[in-house]
């Protein structure tokens, strides 16, 4: 069967199926709202058998533009706070612990996973790593998935492409793949830096933080995204 659910009409129901699901699983809706998998289903295949019973193709409706690339990030960040929220809940029921989304932590234990494996000495006597253990935990397992999570959702909506050089890099610097990896290896080095320093990076700042209206977090999510802006300005502007 060809597609006919069109990427405006894809977000909506995979959005409102995870809706469902987690309030399916904190309790506040029966297991009726398991039924959340339905539109998730459908929005993920590009299809729904009814829409195909009754000769319906959201991928073109007069006047409206529902077929347009990529998620919208209203709809993306709706569904990122809801994860946030469904994880505190879940692993305060499940594990007796409030648990929070986090990301820039599991880097550091993979750097500890790759330093053990030639100076296990250095590791076991390192100040960061005898507070944050070694370990393969829930969080890599959530970094792992948003990998998955990306290339499940851009091979869906069809913005999926192999690239070396990003186009905005390649107008500003050229075609150099060696020139744009050396600079994202520096730049991952700095926002390491920085996210060790203000002890959480945007994600555990601006997910996990504000969501508890953390002062420090509302600080430190206007200085990512403020500096962010700066130095993108100063790289990508126009001569």
């Amino acid at each position: 069967m060809n597609a006919n659910i069109g990427s405006l009409d894809r977000q909506l129901r995979i959005g409102g199926g995870f809706i469902l699901i987690t309030l399916a699983l904190t309790g506040v809706l029966g297991p009726w709202a398991w039924i959340g998998v339905v539109p998730i289903a459908t929005g993920a295949f590009n299809l729904c058998p009814l829409y195909s019973l009754i000769g319906v193709n959201s991928c073109s409706i007069e006047g409206i533009e529902t077929n347009v690339d990529g998620w919208s990030p209203y709809i993306a960040g709706a569904l990122v706070g809801l994860l946030a929220i469904a994880s505190v809940y879940l692993t305060t029921v499940y594990m007796g612990k409030s648990t929070y989304l986090g990301a820039s932590t599991t880097f550091v234990r993979a750097a500890g996973f790759a330093v053990e494996a030639v100076d296990p000495a250095h590791v076991a006597e390192n100040a960061y790593y005898l507070k944050e253990k070694v370990k393969f935990d829930w969080q890599f397992l959530l970094i792992i998935g948003i990998f998955f999570g990306s290339l499940l959702s851009s091979t869906t909506d069809k913005s999926f492409k192999l690239e070396g050089v990003p186009e905005i890099w390649r107008d500003q610097f050229g075609p150099s793949v060696l020139n744009r990896a050396l600079a994202s290896f520096v730049g991952g080095i700095v926002a390491m830096t920085g996210a060790r320093l203000a002890d959480g990076c945007p994600s555990g700042h601006g997910l996990s933080g504000m969501m508890q209206l953390s002062v420090s977090s509302f600080v430190a999510l206007a200085l990512f995204f403020g500096f962010g802006a700066i130095v993108a300005n100063l790289m990508y502007r126009k001569n």
